[in-house]
């Protein structure tokens, strides 16, 4: 088993956020990093429609990027974080496979 550094608070946080139909999160198994993905953004992606760019702010640029690397991730790279009410969430035993 590989060892990851990841911010477990933050982690904590994407797995009680109960609005996953609005936001949905991912933890990049490379790096540790815990990614907010915006759902609406991310369906028209998979469904693959393109945003209108105009309509899409600066800072979700990135964000787009990030979103398509996740639905091409054949390594599975990206592991979507589960959502789990919070007495569920300090129970949680994480692990990476290498």
């Amino acid at each position: 088993m590989k060892s990851l550094k990841v911010d477990f608070c933050e982690l904590i946080i994407a797995m009680q956020d109960q609005s996953r139909d609005i936001n949905t999160y991912y933890l990049d198994t490379q790096t540790g990093e815990v990614i907010w993905v915006d759902r609406f953004l991310f369906d028209q992606i998979e469904a693959g429609e393109e945003p209108d760019m105009e309509l899409v702010p600066d800072w979700q640029q990135k964000q787009l990027e990030t979103m398509r690397a996740i639905l091409e991730d054949t390594e599975e790279r990206y592991q979507r974080v589960p959502k789990v009410w919070s007495h569920e969430a300090c129970e949680i035993k994480v692990g990476v496979a290498e």
